[in-house]
């Protein structure tokens, strides 16, 4: 996925209740899982919190592979005065609402899929006859969370014909 927005808007949309650090800072991808990072240059780490673990304790994993821009629930214990640190009641909801001024830029129509079963099947078949004639984005994978859904449109960019 790649964005093209900066910190400084961040900020507008997710209105964080504290800021520390750099606000100009370019936003290419986001991630919210500090594994899948390979020298992420220019990315956002939206720390979330799960049942088990908090996204808080890879933050400076994070920020070792590169990203400087992060949104979490609560100061890290180590501040890098090259990075920004957006503090957010609810990480997840800050990512949702980043998701939505992204879906706002992009004109392309979106499908969404719904029912009990069969949904991830249909998605494959439609993204499969689709895709010779239509520049296609789908899922990357099986997402059907509140998660998933701002994961998906961030993948959707200026030259989709359908996602």
């Amino acid at each position: 996925m790649k964005l093209a927005f900066h910190s400084f808007y961040v900020v507008q949309w997710i209105q964080p209740h504290r800021i520390i650090g750099e606000l100009n800072l370019p936003i290419q991808f986001i991630s919210t899982d500090s594994r899948n990072l390979l020298g992420g240059k220019e990315g956002c780490f939206v720390a979330l919190k799960g049942h088990f673990r908090s996204g808080e304790q890879f933050i400076e994993a994070a920020y070792q592979k590169n990203v400087r821009v992060f949104i979490c629930s609560q100061i890290p214990a180590l501040i890098h005065p090259d990075a920004v640190y957006l503090i957010v009641e609810q990480p997840l909801k800050a990512l949702q609402v980043i998701a939505s001024m992204h879906r706002k830029t992009i004109s392309c129509p979106v499908v969404a899929i719904a029912g009990k079963n069969g949904k991830t099947t249909v998605k494959e078949w439609l993204s499969e006859l689709t895709s010779p004639v239509f520049n296609v984005v789908r899922s990357p994978k099986s997402y059907n969370s509140r998660l998933g859904v701002a994961l998906s449109i961030f993948e959707i960019k200026d030259s989709t014909d359908i996602a």
